[in-house]
């Protein structure tokens, strides 16, 4: 082993520097992490309610005047389709 390092002198050198250099991190507790920035700083919040269709239908339904005719919307009409022109 001895003989693979002396053939191999700045191998030797730079897994020294390697370790001592992980070492000194390890030591000063370098922080890698990215900060965790706080939610709420520069957002807004929007305040939301869950509503269920089937009361706002029967709000709608005691709104309407009950003397008076139901509107009825026109049938919507779909567009015609498209015949492919490809052989």
């Amino acid at each position: 082993m001895l003989a693979v390092l002396r053939r191999n002198p700045v191998a030797l050198v730079l897994a020294i520097l390697l370790h001592v250099a992980l070492g000194v991190f390890l030591i000063l507790e370098v922080d890698w992490r990215d900060e965790v920035k706080p939610i709420g700083g520069d957002v807004q919040v929007v305040q939301a309610q869950l509503v269920d269709q089937r009361e706002l239908e029967a709000e709608q339904e005691n709104s309407r005047p009950r003397n008076g005719p139901r509107s009825k919307r026109p049938p919507r009409q779909s567009a015609p389709k498209r015949k492919n022109s490809r052989p």
